[in-house]
């Protein structure tokens, strides 16, 4: 079956709604404080350890990825991907002047916040633009040295959990890794180019 190519609207409108899951999936972790994985769970784990927005510390954890995908990928990638690490960033500075959030259960916080971001990655990637960090790192192993993207993945999300043993309780952690799963899962299960023929 021929692919249909998406209008200029239809990327548009997945770039901002992509865009508003991630907040709001990151701000309902960082009510929960818990983490999750890839560059959201890195940044919102250096935020509880300095006084900088989780926003302005998304930007600064990407740099390096950027760089690593322009060399990699492409110009046209990396610049689309600064252009939606920059939109995430500014949408995070002014969220806490938008709305307020107070979670009472680490589970539905760790369910919504996860499910969420996976949710907003996966509009974004539908429609050619990326969060940038680990993500570039997953993509330029797999054409680089064949590793699975899903593989390299959670070995970095391991490895963040890890690292949330030193600020985190057992629990937290615990809850932590479950919504890295939630998150995984919105792209395992629905990232499936053979089931989607738009482009």
């Amino acid at each position: 079956m021929n692919r249909v190519k998406h209008s200029a609207f239809q990327d548009i409108y997945a770039f901002l709604i992509g865009i508003i899951f991630i907040v709001i999936g990151i701000s309902i972790l960082k009510a929960c404080n818990i983490i999750t994985g890839g560059v959201a769970g890195i940044a919102l784990l250096l935020s509880y350890h300095s006084n900088l927005n989780v926003g302005l510390i998304f930007s600064l954890v990407n740099a390096p990825f950027f760089i690593l995908s322009y060399f990699a990928l492409g110009l046209q990638f990396m610049l689309k991907s600064i252009l939606t690490s920059i939109c995430i960033s500014l949408t995070l500075s002014i969220a806490p002047d938008i709305f307020n959030i107070t979670i009472h259960s680490y589970f539905f916080g760790a369910m919504m916040g996860g499910t969420l971001v996976g949710m907003g990655a996966l509009a974004l990637t539908r429609h050619q633009f990326g969060m940038g960090g680990t993500g570039i790192l997953t993509i330029v192993l797999y054409k680089k040295y064949g590793i699975p993207v899903g593989r390299s993945q959670l070995t970095v999300d391991a490895v963040i959990m890890c690292c949330s043993l030193f600020q985190f309780s057992y629990s937290q952690v615990m809850w932590s890794t479950m919504s890295a799963v939630f998150m995984s899962a919105m792209l395992l299960v629905w990232h499936r180019p053979e089931l989607y023929y738009g482009e």
